[in-house]
């Protein structure tokens, strides 16, 4: 006599989740995209706000340009990480 076959449930696209399992999702998720706003509100300096061409940068910040500082600031934040 030939022994029984166990039945395979490797599958399970036909499932439902558990209740409440999306609700719990949905909260976590509003908790890190909170989280990544406040992050890259803090990160950036405000200086556009005050300098609109290379002279008004030159004039408050005393560098040639904004593109310059921006690459010594984004290598000082490098190294401090």
């Amino acid at each position: 006599m030939a022994a029984a076959v166990p039945a395979v449930s490797d599958h399970d696209y036909d499932a439902r989740p558990p209740a409440g399992a999306m609700d719990a999702a949905l909260r976590r998720i509003e908790e890190l995209e909170a989280a990544v706003r406040r992050l890259s509100l803090v990160q950036q300096p405000q200086l556009r706000r005050f300098c609109v061409s290379d002279e008004d940068f030159r004039y408050y910040t005393r560098f040639p340009s904004e593109r310059i500082f921006y690459n010594l600031y984004t290598l000082q934040v490098v190294e401090v990480m």
